[in-house]
Parts: structure tokens; sequence; C-alpha cells
């Protein structure tokens, strides 16, 4: 009877091993897809940043009122961009 009660005790420490190691993998796939995330939102930021500086000084190419508009149209050149690649 002993003998059958140390297996089960083993089969529980396995079990117990197998779910904390389980929990281990999820927390790092999580913390692995925040990185990702965060990684995107920055490219789009720089994209955008990219679009708006080369859409002012095309603006500005223009007359000195259109530089804003330029950087507007850029940024959302930038972002869209970002978006398709």
């Amino acid at each position: 009877m002993a003998g059958l009660i140390n297996v089960g005790r083993q089969y529980k420490t396995q079990a117990m091993q197998g779910m904390q190691q389980a929990s281990t993998l999820e927390q790092e796939r999580e913390r692995q897809e925040d990185t990702l995330d965060q990684a995107d939102k920055q490219a789009k930021m720089t994209a955008a940043g990219t679009g708006a500086a080369v859409g002012a000084y095309a603006g500005a190419s223009y007359g000195s009122g259109m530089g804003p508009v330029g950087a507007v149209i850029g940024a959302g050149i930038g972002l869209l961009a970002s978006s398709m690649f």
C-alpha cells in the first residue's frame, strides 16, 4: 500500500512541476508579445515622424504656408505605409 501512495505522490509532484513550467512559458510568451507590440508602435511613430519631415520639406518648397500642410499629409502617408508593411 505504501508503494502505491508513493507512486501517487510522485505523479502529483510531476504534475505540479509541469503546471509551473507551463505557467513560466506563458509568462515569457506574454512578455515577448508586449515587446513586439511596443516595437510595432515605435516603428509606426518613426514612420509618421519621417513622413511628416519629408512632407514639411516638400510643402515648404511650394511656399512657407504649405510646410505644415505637407507635414500633416506626410505623417498620414507615413502611418499608412507603416501599416501596410
